[in-house]
């Protein structure tokens, strides 16, 4: 199981080359959600700045 080793004690071979790429497609799709989650999260921040803009100007 390559899961809960450290990358440089995995030895990439044909018999675990499926797994890896498994691994890489599951961490691929981990890393896409938190970049959406972080565009999300600054999204909120420049809505709450521009009203806490329109909240000060009145």
């Amino acid at each position: 199981m390559i899961r809960n080793q450290p990358l440089e004690m995995v030895k990439i071979d044909k018999d675990n080359l499926s797994e890896l790429n498994f691994w890489s497609n599951e961490l691929k799709c981990e890393l896409e959600e938190l970049i959406a989650a972080v565009d999300e999260v600054g999204n909120s921040i420049q809505t709450i700045r521009y009203y806490f803009r329109i909240v000060q100007a009145d």
